[in-house]
């Protein structure tokens, strides 16, 4: 029996027909995209058992080739199949004459009989991406279709459809004429709203992130925008706008919103490390939903070589108005870096309003209470502040942006309830820049840009913490946290004013793993306004990061590049999560 398996086998394997595959007449890009999409090249390693079951194989091939060179605007290509079975292996052998590459001719965009016309101009071909005399591509008339009917569904038109497409191929011109014909359909303005899967949050807070009214024009753009700001809540796990598929017996077009609820309550735990604030540890408790209206109340603790500190905050979304939040804090922390030594309380509670999705405004009140000893001499402060902010974010993602910016302002005037010293205004301003070197490369050029000024006191009166320090793992790398700018027997004391500026080369090599190699500079000025005379200092280094769902593991070794003998070290080392900025 085995013998006879064993024999079955052997003349198996003699049964087939190994082979080689070649191509002619093309090569580069395109023979390289002919070569992943081909049978014969995929089953290479196993061959038919005869020479006709592998001319099948071929003619199997060539009708995809010839679609794919289509693709690519050559609509008068062939491709013929050979073999030669005169050798082992045999050689299959694709020959492809590509011929002329067809360019864009006659185009247009035409409504189809009987269709009811627009209340708008049908768009130009060149507003769908279409140009005549520029090289033809399948995937430009299907995108330009898209963009037609995208066209049609914001002003109005949900059932838009394209009834004809002639896409027509004219070999004694070496053209390519598109036509679309299109009806519009129905105008339609949005009608009720329904949702289903709410559980914990209440049915009115859901509602609030729906920017539309019912009676609207209908616009597809604000399907997505209400999908996008369900799931800014941070309440839903899934959220799906779908609009019907039929108008209601009002004319009117009703929407369903199918959500499914996230868990509600987070704790979330953190360690990083720092070779000039050590170890540091975070634990914070979070629910995001207190109240069933998206109320979030946040409890962390924070503790580090030089910070102890326990926090807690309450948020409330939609306070007045859809696109305003109501944000207050009371925090209680020893702080002890080098510079000072603080023991504080303090609270605040801040407005905040949307005005874009992009641009945020706010203000408020804020008081604290603390007791600094700098240089041997404590004072006490009881300050009262109103604070003001502006933040501008065009990122394309907050994690780890590889586009667009971000410019963040601060001002705030202070008050000291007990002291005799006069008031003063805190301002800063940081601006973020983020640039692909080339279109959909893994390397990112990031910049940042930060400047902070303090009014209207001399330096000596301006409570301790509250004065800028500039060095560590968030500003200039390479030297320690705070010790860049004014010093008394090497302690820092803080200045006045700030200038603060960064690069970062950042390169992703595969998904999880990425290098960055970057420079720091700026100082910390005695002055109201920053004195360049001044030296600036500067460092420089090399990192790691490895990229998780919750942003990138950092790993920074910096050293200082002027650096100040007998205060300096020789290098820092920074682990923490997130970018640098």
């Amino acid at each position: 029996m085995l013998c006879v398996l064993a024999s079955s086998a052997a003349a198996w394997q003699n049964a087939q027909q190994p082979y080689e595959v070649r191509f002619e007449g093309v090569e580069g890009a395109l023979l390289n995209r002919l070569r992943d999409i081909s049978d014969a090249v995929e089953l290479q390693e196993r061959p038919p058992a005869t020479i006709t079951l592998l001319r099948r194989r071929g003619e199997r091939d060539a009708p995809q080739f010839i679609q794919a060179l289509r693709a690519e605007g050559y609509f008068a290509a062939e491709a013929d199949v050979r073999i030669d079975d005169t050798v082992s292996p045999a050689i299959l052998t694709f020959v492809i004459d590509q011929g002329p590459r067809f360019r864009f001719g006659d185009l247009s965009v035409r409504l189809a009989d009987g269709a009811d016309p627009p209340a708008f101009d049908l768009p130009e071909p060149s507003e769908l991406g279409l140009e005549e005399g520029e090289r033809a591509y399948t995937h430009d008339v299907f995108e330009a279709e898209r963009r037609l009917l995208t066209r049609f569904q914001l002003r109005g038109h949900p059932f838009a459809q394209v009834v004809d497409r002639q896409v027509i191929a004219d070999h004694a011109s070496n053209r390519l004429n598109v036509r679309f014909m299109v009806d519009p359909g129905p105008s339609a303005v949005f009608g009720p709203v329904e949702f289903e899967g709410l559980e914990e949050v209440r049915e009115d807070f859901a509602r609030l992130q729906i920017p539309w009214q019912e009676g609207d024009p209908f616009n597809s753009a604000r399907l997505r925008e209400a999908r996008e700001k369900l799931t800014g809540t941070n309440l839903f796990s899934m959220a799906r706008v779908e609009p019907g598929d039929h108008l209601d017996a009002d004319g009117m077009l009703p929407v369903r919103v199918y959500l499914s609820e996230r868990k509600h309550r987070t704790v979330r735990a953190g360690v990083s490390y720092r070779t000039d604030e050590g170890v540091g540890g975070r634990l914070s408790w979070e629910h995001r939903n207190l109240f069933r209206r998206g109320e979030r109340l946040n409890i962390s603790a924070r503790a580090s070589e030089i910070t102890m500190a326990v926090e807690a905050g309450f948020e409330k979304p939609a306070f007045a108005h859809p696109d305003q939040t109501l944000r207050s804090q009371i925090r209680v922390a020893r702080e002890s870096p080098d510079a000072f030594t603080s023991t504080s309380i303090s609270s605040r509670v801040l407005l905040e309003r949307d005005l874009t999705d992009r641009l945020t405004v706010g203000g408020g009140v804020a008081a604290a209470f603390s007791e600094i000893e700098q240089l041997r001499v404590t004072r006490q402060h009881a300050l009262l502040s109103l604070p003001m902010f502006l933040d501008w974010d065009r990122r394309d993602d907050a994690l780890d942006p590889t586009a667009g910016g971000r410019i963040n302002w601060r001002l705030a005037p202070f008050h000291d309830w007990r002291g005799s010293d006069p008031g003063f205004v805190r301002s800063s301003v940081t601006l973020t820049q983020y640039h692909q070197v080339i279109e959909n490369s893994s390397l990112v050029l990031a910049g940042r840009l930060a400047l902070g000024m303090i009014a209207g006191a001399d330096r000596e009166d301006i409570p301790a913490d509250e004065r800028f320090y500039a060095g560590g793992g968030g500003s200039i790398r390479g030297f320690r946290y705070q010790s860049v700018g004014p010093l008394v027997n090497d302690t820092p004391t803080g200045g006045s004013s700030l200038l603060e500026m960064s690069l970062e080369a950042r390169y992703r090599m595969s998904d999880n793993i990425g290098f960055v190699a970057f420079a720091d500079g700026g100082n910390a000025f005695e002055k109201e306004f920053p004195d360049f005379s001044d030296t600036l200092r500067w460092g420089s280094g090399l990192g790691v990061r490895y990229y998780t769902p919750m942003g990138p593991l950092r790993f920074d070794v910096a050293v200082p590049v002027n650096r100040r003998s007998g205060i300096d070290d020789q290098f820092q080392i920074y682990i923490s999560i997130g970018h640098a900025f």
